[in-house]
């Protein structure tokens, strides 16, 4: 069964933003239990939740727009209008309702992490996840293969990897973590490539022995 955050609606109080006293809704997954994450307004929030992500950004010195009328104009043609994510803490917020339970995915048992899930691809009403980004180490320089990819710290540990557009565009509309491919294999999410055949540094089993056996008569 896939994953389903808790979803609630909510006021926002006491952020000193300009969404304090307006009706949101928000999440909160489980790979972030101390926060709520923005999740959806309904349209007569649309203009102050603009306003809303432009001050913290603006406070923030994360703004990617000279100006609020550029902000603005981005937000209305639905372009990206940052790398962030909006979160709230428990007492930014008053619960007016419950609007989705939580539904965590279904231990299975096996070799693999998940061998039972289905793969499908993303709708654009799916929210949240984990996205794996390639990284500098793995892949070097791609400033010429994938001008439009931009070199980014990993948000877990810092490491340099590579933010494609449409990972981009997943995190601002669909609260997408992101996060390098070697955080995602110590989380347990992904596992290394280790085929059963991988050869041995040293060779096969004869020789092995046979180099054994030379140290020997040399001792």
């Amino acid at each position: 069964m896939a994953y389903k955050p808790l979803v609630v609606s909510a006021i926002a109080k006491d952020t000193g933003w300009p969404i304090d006293g307006h009706k949101i809704y928000v999440a909160k997954w489980s790979y972030d239990p101390d926060s709520w994450h923005i999740y959806g307004w309904e349209d007569p929030e649309a203009e102050v939740m603009a306003k809303t992500i432009w001050q913290s950004l603006t406070e923030a010195g994360m703004q990617l727009h000279d100006s609020w009328e550029d902000f603005k104009a981005d937000w209305d043609a639905e372009k990206p209008v940052t790398d962030m994510v909006l979160t709230f803490k428990d007492e930014q917020l008053e619960i007016l309702k419950v609007e989705q339970e939580e539904d965590p995915d279904e231990e299975v048992p096996g070799d693999l992490p998940f061998p039972d899930v289905k793969v499908e691809p993303r709708k654009p009403t799916d929210k949240g996840g984990i996205l794996l980004l390639p990284m500098k180490k793995n892949l070097g320089d791609v400033s010429e293969s994938h001008p439009d990819w931009k070199l980014i710290s990993c948000p877990e540990c810092g490491a340099e990897c590579y933010e494609f557009p449409e990972a981009h565009r997943l995190q601002l509309t669909q609260g997408v973590k992101l996060m390098c491919t070697e955080c995602g294999i110590k989380a347990g999410l992904v596992k290394a490539y280790s085929p059963k055949n991988m050869p041995h540094p040293d060779g096969n089993r004869a020789k092995r022995r046979a180099a054994k056996k030379a140290r020997r008569r040399k001792s």
